[in-house]
């Protein structure tokens, strides 16, 4: 039942079998409806969302009223807002399922209490990292050709299961730059 969330806890660090008992322990089922909103702004983030099926959104809303895509999430990515919840502070965006999502959450609270039992479950915070990590080089890239080909070699199936117009938010172009950058590619 738990086989995905261990793969991915184990690409983090090392967990032994017997010390990721607990872990699953507090792991709740938990299913959201396609535009149902995981986080919205103000709120504290104080979970950790596994995804099991289906995808999510994290997204600002600027003073225009334009949105901004701050990361796309699929399977077996672990969706948190990561300044909310390392700071407890009201998050600044939204966290939304695209689809029906379902999968697995835990809470700060119980993150603290596997903490205090056992050292080894302050790896869970390379999740933090990589998350914060990944979105920042596609970013960082300085053409949007770049960036584009940075994506498409980290995250190849983005272009089948999200809109072009969230991917060119997330790598800061417009959807008419990602489009003119898709054709080019494909020639």
């Amino acid at each position: 039942m738990h086989e995905r969330v261990m793969a991915s806890l184990r690409k983090t660090g090392r967990f032994p079998d017997d010390v990721l008992a607990p872990f699953f322990d507090i792991l709740k089922a938990k299913e959201y409806a396609k535009g149902e909103n995981l986080l919205v702004p103000g709120e504290k983030c104080q979970m950790w969302f596994f995804i099991d099926q289906g995808s999510v959104r994290q997204f600002t809303e600027e003073e225009d009223g334009t949105e901004r895509t701050v990361h796309l999430f699929l399977e077996d990515d672990w969706v948190f807002d990561a300044q909310s919840f390392t700071a407890q502070k009201p998050a600044r965006g939204y966290l939304q399922a695209l689809e029906t999502t379902r999968g697995w959450q835990f809470s700060i609270h119980d993150i603290h209490d596997l903490i205090k039992t056992n050292p080894v479950f302050f790896q869970l915070g390379t999740l933090l990292e990589l998350g914060v990590k990944q979105a920042e080089y596609h970013r960082s890239q300085n053409t949007p050709e770049a960036k584009y080909r940075a994506l498409m070699a980290e995250k190849p199936q983005w272009v089948h299961r999200f809109p072009l117009k969230y991917i060119a938010s997330y790598l800061g172009i417009t959807p008419e730059t990602l489009s003119r950058v898709r054709r080019k590619l494909m020639d």
